[in-house]
Order: C-alpha cells, then sequence, then structure tokens
C-alpha cells in the first residue's frame, strides 16, 4: 500500500483515465478494493470522515457532492487536487479545489482516512 504522498505522486504522473470513473482510478493508485460503485456511496460508507476542509493530509481522497454519482479526487497539496476529467474527458488535471464548483458545480463535502475499506 502506497503513503498519501507517494500516491499524490503517482496520481499526478497519471495523464489520463477512463472516463467517469474517479473512484476506481483512486482506488488503483493506492490500491484498495473496489467495495462501492460510486464516489458518493464510498463518502457514505467512509468510517473515518472530516468535513473541514481545512489541514486535508497529501494523498487524501476528497468527495464532492454533485452529478448522479458524485466525484472523489486525491488533494496534492497548496489547495490543489489531481481529478480524473479535470482536463477534459478521459484526462487527468491539476487543478484548485474550488474549480469544480465553478466548472461542474460540484461542491467538497470532506475527505476520509480511508478508502475502500483501509485506512
Amino acid at each position: 500500500m502506497k503513503t498519501g504522498k507517494e500516491a499524490a505522486k503517482a496520481f499526478k504522473e497519471k495523464k489520463t483515465n477512463k472516463v467517469n470513473m474517479c473512484l476506481f482510478e483512486c482506488q488503483e493508485i493506492y490500491p484498495t478494493l473496489h467495495l462501492y460503485p460510486s464516489a458518493w456511496s464510498q463518502w457514505n460508507n467512509a468510517k473515518k470522515k472530516h468535513t473541514s476542509l481545512k489541514h486535508i493530509p497529501i494523498g487524501a481522497p476528497i468527495y464532492l457532492r454533485g452529478g448522479n454519482f458524485g466525484h472523489v479526487v486525491l488533494y496534492v497539496g497548496n489547495g490543489h487536487v489531481r481529478s480524473t476529467d479535470a482536463g477534459g474527458r478521459g484526462v487527468m488535471a491539476t487543478v484548485p479545489l474550488e474549480w469544480f464548483e465553478k466548472a461542474w458545480g460540484y461542491i467538497p463535502v470532506g475527505w476520509s482516512e480511508d478508502l475502500g475499506g483501509k485506512d
């Protein structure tokens, strides 16, 4: 299993992604089990949730409310996240966390210490 910093580094190096598969891509980078069908269901089942968006550790998954399935990204530091499809369909990009509300209408709800059933 990767540390948060290792996962963030690996995610930053990844250029493309499976379209609309944010949770899958985050779980593959660590790797963890694929227990839930969507980012929103992963958030709802996370055991160690934090709703404050302050002091987020590098590599933590951050969950956003929006669309039918929500969205999950990895925190890479300095207020930025690495996200699937943020650079266009199938293209990874590093963007400020605030980007999602302006671009997609998605609202950050929090982050978790666990992903796919693992801390």
